[in-house]
């Protein structure tokens, strides 16, 4: 069974997470709190951002309330899932 965590993030270029469920404390390692107000670029991979970013810009553009993404994200301890 896949783990998964739910965030919510603002519509501008930031991407700054609003809102994390619990589940992210079990999967990263990160309370909620640690994350919100934060930009989720800071848990992408630099060589990933451009593409991240495009992908938000085009869902926001697309008026999408509700986007399922898979991607790399840094866990509390440095590493990658």
């Amino acid at each position: 069974m896949e783990t998964t965590f739910i965030s919510i993030h603002d519509l501008t270029p930031n991407a700054r997470i609003l809102y994390s469920s619990d589940s992210i404390i079990d999967i990263l390692g990160y309370t909620p709190d640690e994350v919100v107000n934060r930009s989720a670029w800071e848990y992408f991979p630099a060589e990933e951002l451009p593409f991240a970013r495009q992908y938000h810009e085009k869902r926001v553009q697309m008026d999408k309330a509700a986007v399922l993404a898979y991607c790399r994200v840094r866990h509390r301890d440095g590493g990658w899932l």
